[in-house]
């Protein structure tokens, strides 16, 4: 079994042993044998790096079931239709890159612990220069929403931010599905 979602199935501030991933793990062991339950999460993943995630590492590994929290980091995102994810997807400008460090991770990361952490590291920071990891959003601010509001300005504002920004999230969560 594999836990796959951002920073909540992470929990990188929680001691060892008390994310809920393994919390689980533990609880399902006591009922069933030979229960594996390995924590995929990382802060500020959408369902877009789920995506790539499962495709570039965790099919492989041929898990029997995958447990997704997803949906919190994704909302943060005031461009997240399907536009939006054309521009995370590495063009053929980052293909080099990906190459270098996919090697990198496949042979010497899986030998080391420092190579393994200072991976994670450029690629984490990254995703932040490339703005693909979420934050604080200001929605009334994002989307220009006058103050006070109609009843009527309530549903259009909600029905444009309901259609701009989970338009790309359905379609992936279908994707993952």
């Amino acid at each position: 079994m594999i836990a796959v979602g951002g920073s909540t199935t992470e929990c990188f501030v929680l001691a060892d042993g008390r994310d809920w991933p393994t919390v689980l793990g533990q609880k399902l062991g006591t009922n069933f044998r030979n229960i594996w339950l390995n924590n995929a999460g990382m802060n500020g993943h959408t369902t877009f790096g789920h995506t790539k995630l499962l495709e570039q590492h965790i099919l492989k590994l041929k898990p029997k079931v995958l447990l997704f929290l997803i949906g919190v980091n994704d909302a943060t995102f005031a461009e997240n239709s399907p536009k939006f994810d054309t521009r995370l997807d590495p063009g053929s400008e980052k293909d080099w890159d990906m190459k270098i460090t996919t090697f990198l991770h496949d042979s010497l990361a899986t030998k080391s612990h420092l190579v393994a952490f200072l991976s994670q590291a450029v690629r984490q920071i990254g995703a932040v220069q490339e703005g693909l990891v979420s934050g604080e959003v200001d929605f009334a601010k994002t989307y220009k929403i006058p103050r006070p509001l109609t009843a009527s300005q309530k549903k259009t504002f909600a029905d444009r931010f309901t259609e701009e920004t989970y338009g790309g999230f359905e379609i992936r969560v279908r994707r993952l599905i």
